[in-house]
C-alpha cells in the first residue's frame, strides 16, 4: 500500500500484519524475452513436477480470485495485490512464502532463522 516509513517498517517487523498476494504478467514468449522484461531481478530454472506446479498454481489461483474484489495495483511495478490469508513478519517473510511453495513443489529448503532471501543451489553443485 505504499506504507515505507519507519513505522510501518517496525509494524511490520514487530507484529504479524495482513499479507498479500501479488503477481504480474511478463507476456514474454521466450527465455530471452522474460529476462529482458523481468531485468529487475535474477531468474533461476527450478525444474519440478508438473502435477505439483499445477497443484500449486490453481491453489494460488483460487486465493487470488478469492480476494480479488479488494485488488490493489502499483503502478510502478505493475504488480497486482490482494490480501493474503498468511501474516507477514519477522518470523514470517515473503521468503518464507516462497520458501513454503518451494516444498509443496518437491524442491529441499533449507532451515533459517530468518530468511532475507533465497538462493538456488543446483543438486551437483
Amino acid at each position: 500500500l505504499g506504507d515505507t516509513g519507519v513505522c510501518g517498517a517496525i509494524t511490520a517487523v514487530l507484529w504479524p500484519t495482513r499479507g498479500a498476494l501479488g503477481r504480474r504478467r511478463f507476456a514474454a514468449r521466450t527465455d530471452s524475452e522474460l529476462r529482458r522484461r523481468a531485468a529487475m531481478t535474477t531468474l533461476t530454472p527450478v525444474v519440478v513436477s508438473e502435477a505439483r506446479a499445477s497443484a500449486l498454481r490453481h491453489r494460488l489461483q483460487r486465493a487470488f480470485d478469492g480476494a480479488r474484489k479488494e485488488v490493489v495495483v502499483d503502478r510502478d511495478t505493475g504488480v497486482k495485490f490482494v490480501p493474503s490469508a498468511t501474516r507477514y513478519w519477522w518470523p514470517h517473510t515473503c521468503a518464507d512464502a516462497v520458501a513454503d511453495w518451494l516444498e509443496e513443489l518437491g524442491c529441499d529448503v533449507a532451515w533459517a532463522p530468518a530468511r532475507l532471501g533465497l538462493y538456488v543451489a543446483r543438486p551437483d553443485s
